[in-house]
């Protein structure tokens, strides 16, 4: 065989050794298909979720935080009151850190308080820091922030308390207004500590002032009466006034 013809023959070997080299580098260096790569592959329904990945329902998650209000709590003292509502009805949210930072109307801080809490399905979480030691007047801005990553658990793995509160008496003096009731635990569970929100509204259903208490221990289908105290209005007669009861178990 001529040497001309064996050169182009190599030549074309060569080039044939030298692209499928490339090519394999290239295939190589190509980053894999991820659940976080920004990119619609696999079998995702939508970018990065669904299929092999988390379900797009759990990765579009969100918390909806409610306004947050500082109420006169009277004696030089303030009750702030918060809302985290989960509108989804697969999801809870086992755990979740918020923080709620607390300024005066020139933007100092006033106070920081970090805490955790779940909340179910379909349901609104209450914050309530009653009798903080400032002023209501001197209260400018109030953030709520979410710290932590959200700890979603689907509902059919999540425990749904059931509890009911009666009122019984709202009455007031000068100094307070008393809600009185009782709260039954509904649930096969015992309880070992149970937050009680009161929520004082007006006829226009504003909110105007909050208390809350804390029942230390509540066996499953047992029932326990329960004391609020909440600051008193002046000028309102009490049977104008609204009482809305909220509760959280306290794990």
């Amino acid at each position: 065989m001529p040497r001309g013809i064996k050169k182009f023959i190599y030549g074309i070997f060569y080039l044939g050794i030298m692209g499928g080299l490339l090519v394999m580098t290239w295939f190589y260096l190509q980053p894999k298909p991820s659940c976080e790569d920004g990119i619609l592959n696999q079998n995702e329904e939508q970018i990065d979720c669904g299929g092999i990945c988390i379900s797009c329902e759990a990765k579009n998650f969100q918390l909806i935080i409610g306004s947050p209000q500082s109420l006169d709590a009277g004696e030089g003292k303030v009750t702030i009151v918060a809302s985290i509502e989960n509108t989804n009805q697969n999801y809870a949210v086992k755990g979740v850190r918020y923080l709620i930072n607390i300024k005066d109307k020139i933007g100092r801080e006033l106070k920081t308080i970090e805490k955790d809490t779940n909340i179910s399905p379909t349901s609104i979480r209450y914050i309530i820091e009653p009798g903080l030691n400032f002023n209501y007047q001197d209260v400018g801005r109030i953030e709520i922030k979410i710290l932590s990553e959200l700890d979603l658990v689907p509902i059919q793995e999540f425990f749904v308390y059931e509890i009911a509160t009666r009122q019984l008496d709202l009455k007031s003096d000068e100094e307070k207004i008393i809600a009185e009731g009782i709260v039954s635990n509904m649930s096969g569970r015992d309880i070992e500590s149970l937050k009680l929100i009161g929520l004082i509204k007006d006829d226009g259903g504003n909110l105007i002032r909050a208390g809350s208490t804390t029942i230390s221990s509540l066996e499953a289908f047992k029932t326990s009466g329960y004391t609020i105290f909440i600051p008193s209005i002046s000028g309102i007669p009490i049977e104008n006034l609204n009482l809305e009861i909220f509760w959280e178990v306290i794990s």
